[in-house]
């Protein structure tokens, strides 16, 4: 057994399915698998202590028979949490002390005098208040924790660390993979043992696009670039517009564009998915299409690579590091003609050749080589 104890804050991780909150549920889940007693990771004291009732379910992260693996639950507010550190009392000193702590949020919880890493996954505007609070945590805990060499460079131009003191470890893919495949083995399927993905799709191509109706992922553009597709493609190609994700700032916009537009019916938007209904989507799609301004890992991207389905995004630096030519990349502010052409292009690759290839490159991004990567930042904070 590795000689020392690491808490992570998980309270997130059944009570909010997407984003950070499915970084720390796939980070423990990945790490409770290492042998403990074989010193492929330290004993994990797993902070779930905070409001709100779970939506996932246990098994989620399959902590059960794990070894190695202490959790302190209390459904308080965080605040709490906050007063009893102004006590003397963290939450280190809630897990029963560790040596270091593993956070998920730069701002809580409230810790004694114990080593922690913040995870840097998501940059915030210069100038805003979630970059003044980062910066604070940063200055305080001194380690980032992010998942791009972009990322580690961008941390340590805006606020000041050190190289050294920013530790990029590669990000993980494969759980819509491996919930899919479940979905298909719970349904009988002949294609349950088969890892290679889901079945090719049939009909009409599908293009998925995920995450809020913000102006910053460009919907009305490609709203725009696809109606442009179906009418110089004519019958030789027939396309479906899938939108999925939450109303942002250009929802109305995207209203209207939807009631005019020439898609007609093949235009759809599922305003509040669930989930576990995301696999299934992306997966029987042809083809997803990510733009935004800025992200620091293409963990959605290589989502949909895992599965096969192609990829056209933004020419942001991490996603050039990561998914290199498995993916069609556009400029920041793209406009119809070339989002067209970009799409275009990438629709030609839809063979089974090109689902296998991105399958293949996908499958280095597991959760297990993140856990590992993980663990050995911990080791090197802690000077191990």
């Amino acid at each position: 057994m590795l000689p020392f104890r690491v808490g992570l804050d998980v309270w997130p991780a059944l009570r909010h399915p997407p984003g950070i909150g499915r970084w720390v549920r796939e980070l423990v889940r990945a790490l409770a698998r290492l042998d403990v007693h074989r010193g492929e990771r330290p004993e994990l004291a797993l902070f779930d202590v905070g409001p709100g009732r779970a939506v996932l379910p246990e098994a989620a992260w399959a902590l059960d028979g794990r070894a190695g693996v202490h959790r302190v639950r209390a459904a308080v507010p965080r605040k709490l949490v906050a007063a009893t550190g102004a006590l003397g009392f963290g939450a280190e000193r809630w897990l029963g002390g560790v040596d270091l702590f593993q956070r998920t949020f730069p701002d809580a919880p409230r810790l004694g005098r114990v080593p922690a890493i913040v995870p840097v996954f998501e940059l915030p505007a210069p100038g805003s208040a979630d970059e003044r609070v980062l910066a604070r945590a940063l200055a305080r805990d001194g380690h980032a924790l992010v998942a791009s060499a972009w990322s580690r460079a961008e941390v340590v131009r805006r606020f000041g660390l050190v190289l050294e003191r920013v530790h990029a470890v590669p990000i993980g893919c494969e759980h819509w993979l491996r919930d899919l495949g479940r979905e298909l083995e719970s349904a009988g399927s002949a294609k349950s043992a088969d890892t290679r993905g889901p079945p090719e799709r049939a009909g009409p191509a599908r293009i998925v696009v995920l995450g809020a109706l913000a102006r910053r992922r460009a919907p009305l553009a490609i709203v725009a670039a696809c109606e442009r597709l179906a009418r110089e493609g004519g019958a030789a190609l027939e396309l479906e517009l899938v939108f999925a994700g939450r109303a942002g700032d250009a929802a109305a916009e995207f209203a209207a564009a939807r009631a005019a537009s020439s898609l007609g019916p093949r235009l759809s938007w599922r305003e509040s998915p669930a989930e576990h209904e995301l696999p299934a989507l992306v997966g029987g799609s042809t083809l997803l299409v990510h733009l935004n301004h800025e992200e620091c890992t293409a963990v959605t991207p290589l989502e949909a690579l895992a599965l096969g389905v192609g990829v056209v995004a933004t020419r942001l630096e991490p996603f050039v590091e990561a998914l290199g030519e498995h993916a069609t990349f556009v400029a920041r502010d793209v406009d119809e003609p070339a989002l067209a052409r970009a799409i275009a292009a990438e629709l030609e690759r839809a063979t089974p050749r090109d689902r296998a290839a991105r399958r293949a490159h996908a499958a280095a991004y597991t959760w297990e080589r993140h856990a590992r990567a993980v663990v050995g930042v911990w080791e090197h904070v802690l000077g191990r």
